[in-house]
């Protein structure tokens, strides 16, 4: 009786606790979970199978199974295989998104620091303004806008930080990190183990991933000659797990050493960009499977922000000149052709019946915002005569005069 009864394979016994673990993963962010091989976070990749994340730099291409001696979906025997069938599909991968909560969360912290130093910087003027007030400071200090600021809804905030990566370069001094894992990136570029197209030159190589200005890297390898070195592939992964991990430790401690948290994020998701641009070229040259429609996704969504904050900030801009161009009206009030209510009330009285039927139309005092140059001149001329013949003769009328 004991023989009969049925027993269950190994994988059926597995199964369940993949799928146990899998729905705890999926409770987390899937970017904070460590990679297969060197056990460091922000991973590229998912294994379709096993759905055992890893590196782009850690990847074997093709790969025939997961590298992850422990997972059920692996095959100790085609592990290691980057380079065994190469003419043949390899198991499907998964391109991950991008991730843009740290980018937000580092933009949010950045805006909120900018309109607090922006708030200290307006209070300090305004105890500068209110000493020269109470010091008889000049008039100009006195009519500074101020009134603008506040109560016309014109405050000029300063423009927010842009929505995701900004285009420009890095310029500035390398830290020790920074220096530390850029000879790590040509160690490996040079060793050909890394899944870069073949012919690329070193220095467009190292500009694209570091975002650093040409001149920035050869002011610190003058004496290297990137323009002539170019990249030749050998294993194109780094297929050792020690080494795999030394380069992830380098990586992390170049983001650790960036003190601004706007530029940490954003350097960090401008590399996680050209990674998997760069592997998703490299898998369709040699015949990858690879399933590239969630990151597709976050790349027009990226594309959609950066469309969104240009438009903020140039709505930004337009609102500060704006702003200047009446506060600047307002403190030359003599400059420019400008008609005063009074007198285009008592011109608009003068001219007759077509001059009011125009100004009527035109809705009033208004009317006279931009007037006419040739019928500006006569009226003013109208205007000097009447003015003239009434300081002479006390006894006539104003309207007998101009008669």
């Amino acid at each position: 009786a004991t023989a009969v009864v049925p027993t269950a394979p190994p994988a059926c016994v597995v199964a369940p606790n993949n799928n146990a673990q899998q729905q705890q993963q999926q409770r987390r962010s899937i970017h904070s979970l460590p990679c297969t091989r060197c056990g460091y976070p922000n991973c590229d990749i998912q294994i379709l199978g096993c759905h055992c994340l890893l590196h782009v730099r850690c990847t074997p291409v093709p790969i025939r199974a997961c590298p992850n001696p422990r997972c059920f979906n692996s095959n100790p025997a085609a592990s290691g295989g980057g380079n065994h069938g190469a003419g043949g599909q390899g198991c499907p991968l998964e391109l991950l998104p991008m991730e843009f909560t740290e980018l937000d969360e580092a933009r949010r912290v950045a805006d909120l620091a900018a309109k607090a130093s922006w708030r200290a910087k307006e209070k300090s003027r305004a105890r500068k303004k209110a000493k020269l007030d109470n010091n008889g400071g000049s008039s100009n200090a006195s009519t500074g806008g101020g009134s603008l600021d506040g109560k016309d809804g014109m405050e000029t905030t300063p423009p927010p930080p842009p929505a995701t990566t900004s285009n420009d370069l890095r310029t500035g001094r390398w830290t020790s990190e920074e220096t530390t894992y850029c000879d790590k990136l040509i160690q490996k570029f040079m060793g050909g183990r890394l899944p870069l197209p073949e012919g690329i030159k070193l220095n467009e190589f190292l500009s694209n991933m570091l975002k650093s200005k040409q001149s920035r890297l050869t002011k610190k390898m003058k004496n290297a000659k990137l323009s002539s070195k170019t990249f030749k592939r050998t294993s194109g992964y780094l297929t050792d797990v020690l080494e795999a991990r030394e380069f992830s430790e380098c990586e992390d401690g170049f983001f650790h050493s960036l003190q601004n948290g706007l530029e940490r994020a954003e350097i960090k998701f401008h590399m996680q960009k050209e990674w998997r641009e760069t592997f998703s070229t490299y898998c369709v040259s040699h015949g990858q499977p690879l399933n590239v429609d969630r990151w597709l996704a976050s790349v027009e969504e990226m594309e959609r922000r950066v469309h969104r904050a240009k438009d903020v900030e140039r709505m930004q801009r337009r609102k500060i000149m704006m702003g200047c161009a009446l506060r600047q009206d307002l403190q030359n009030p003599d400059r420019g052709v400008v008609i005063e209510k009074a007198v285009g009330s008592s011109l608009g009285s003068a001219g007759g019946g077509a001059g009011a039927q125009q100004g009527s139309q035109m809705g009033g005092a208004d009317a006279f915002a931009v007037p006419d140059p040739m019928v500006s001149a006569a009226l003013g001329n109208e205007v000097m005569k009447s003015s003239s013949t009434t300081s002479l003769d006390s006894g006539g009328a104003p309207s007998q005069s101009m008669a």
